[in-house]
């Protein structure tokens, strides 16, 4: 984290400041609705035009985004082994004001979509209880995603369903 109101995201041509200030986020929730991302019944849907997997100061990373360098619409899976590994493993989105641990009850990944279930107990601090984020419009290495996942969700209570 680079200071309280801000993230920078960097690793393989994605970097790009994201703005954290939750209360512009609030006050423009509806618009981004209305430009592509939907919130309908606990599910947030929007499309991705970047898929990038890395390692940073031994976190495992895999960031989700409409754009390479200034995504207005993301979710970030991390994890960080430090205890717990469920603890270790943390969610981050548009609609989140910090990265929430322990929040994940399932993930589905295919080379279409990525579907990330939020247990019930914490889908009021992510803000929705499913995310789910097309991929049909962007270029990555399904592989390199694939072992990412595997490497943030081994030895976790998630459920984890990986299709081709």
């Amino acid at each position: 984290m680079q200071g309280q109101n801000e993230c920078i995201f960097k690793g393989n041509g994605f970097q790009g400041k994201l703005q954290l200030d939750r209360e512009r986020r609030v006050k423009n929730l509806e618009s981004r609705m209305l430009e592509g991302a939907h919130v309908n019944k606990g599910t947030f849907r929007f499309s991705a035009s970047v898929v990038n997997c890395y390692t940073e100061g031994g976190a495992h990373i895999i960031g989700v985004g409409d754009d390479p360098a200034t995504p207005e619409k993301f979710i970030i899976l991390s994890r960080f082994d430090d205890g717990d590994v469920d603890e270790s493993i943390g969610f981050s989105s548009t609609l989140t004001d910090r990265e929430v641990s322990n929040c994940i009850k399932a993930v589905s990944v295919s080379s279409r979509e990525i579907t990330v279930s939020i247990k019930e107990s914490r889908s009021e601090d992510v803000g929705a209880s499913i995310f789910v984020t097309d991929l049909t419009s962007s270029q990555f290495d399904f592989d390199s995603l694939t072992d990412f996942i595997g490497k943030i969700f081994a030895g976790s209570s998630s459920e984890v369903s990986i299709t081709r």
